[in-house]
């Protein structure tokens, strides 16, 4: 029996079956959804997520039962490994979400939200001229919360709107009050594919140039590769929307979804960031070190500028000088450091490039 429980979840009810067969029944039906069709000549291709739940090993009736298949789904969801039985420490887990989820709605109205900066290094100039916006949640019980914590959070509930709209009115916000100090900063900061959907946010989106303060050449929005091959139709459409409001468009962690720099042309994007994955690795790996120099010589064929993340010595930074690399980042140059600490970080930063190669004087003269 198969039902629709709403929207685009559904109950498949498996009766009378030896112990295997849910786990066979998940793989038949993820076959069978993710089997691409055909629709007035487009050719689509959906994904599911499916938790499972027994009898009595997990619940003895129909709602314990729902239940606890919904939580297991929402793991499979979580992890993207396509089907996910039940477990108690899932419920523990998903209590903890949940929790999480009703303070996140309050944590942005509060001011729990904070933003931290991460500079990247002009390698053309030896100095820096943009910084990374990164979101941190000031949990009364849990601390300095990452992204990473609650980020999908906000994707799945809806709040990833409001999440975006306080991320671009602080870093908006940054960008001036740097500017009034005289240390005019391009900033990023990331959005969600699910951002793309929302047609509130994109009206706000084109709101913008008229927000007092507003500077749209110092906004750089970054989203993930493989959240823009989820829909680079759609992502396409959306993203030249937001060009046209004056706001530069980066690839984040290009290398590790399923795109090709051949494919980007068709994106109204301006610059990738290579993940850094391949970057800290590259003085010890070759095969990493051809990855990295091949993508910055072929994204500047495609006029793309080129941000190396993850730089943790001095060679990695001089080998990507040396390849024409626009810009670095990374914990070797500077930790994210909180808003109130971003200037001295900058200037501090600056300071350390001039003693160092390949920005020292004896090396610009040696060059």
């Amino acid at each position: 029996m198969v039902a629709r429980l709403g929207g685009d979840e559904f109950a498949i009810l498996v009766t009378d079956a030896d112990p295997n067969a849910p786990e066979r029944v998940a793989r038949y039906a993820l076959e069978a959804i993710e089997r691409p069709l055909s629709v007035n000549g487009l050719d689509l291709q959906v994904s599911a997520s499916i938790g499972i739940a027994t009898v009595p090993l997990h619940a003895q009736h129909a709602d314990g039962l729902v239940k606890a298949a919904d939580v297991a789904m929402y793991e499979a969801k979580r992890t993207g490994v396509g089907f996910v039985v039940y477990s108690q420490a899932q419920e523990r887990s998903s209590v903890r979400r949940l929790t999480l989820l009703g303070e996140l709605r309050r944590a942005i109205a509060d001011g729990e939200l904070e933003l931290w900066f991460q500079p990247a290094v002009d390698l053309r100039r030896g100095e820096v001229t943009k910084i990374e916006a990164l979101v941190r949640w000031r949990h009364a019980h849990h601390g300095l919360m990452l992204p990473t914590e609650f980020i999908e959070l906000a994707e799945m509930s809806g709040i990833i709107g409001p999440l975006t709209r306080w991320l671009t009115e602080e870093t908006s916000a940054v960008a001036e009050e740097l500017t009034q100090s005289g240390r005019e900063v391009v900033i990023g900061a990331n959005i969600s594919v699910r951002n793309l959907y929302d047609t509130e946010l994109l009206e706000f989106f084109d709101a913008l140039p008229s927000m007092p303060g507003f500077r749209p050449g110092l906004l750089e929005f970054e989203i993930t590769e493989s959240e823009l091959m989820a829909d680079p139709m759609q992502a396409a459409v959306v993203l030249r929307r937001i060009r046209d409001r004056g706001i530069s468009i980066v690839v984040d962690d290009f290398g590790t979804g399923y795109s090709s720099l051949a494919y980007l042309k068709n994106l109204p994007v301006t610059g990738l960031k290579i993940d850094r994955g391949f970057v800290s690795s590259m003085v010890s790996d070759s095969s990493d070190a051809a990855i990295v120099q091949s993508t910055i010589d072929l994204a500047h064929r495609l006029n793309l500028e080129v941000t190396a993340e993850g730089v943790t010595d001095q060679r990695t930074l001089s080998m990507l000088t040396d390849w024409g690399c626009d810009f670095a980042q990374g914990f070797w140059l500077s930790r994210p450091v909180s808003r109130s600490g971003i200037e001295s970080a900058i200037v501090e930063l600056n300071r350390r490039l001039r003693h160092v190669a390949p920005f020292s004087a004896t090396e610009r003269a040696h060059r």
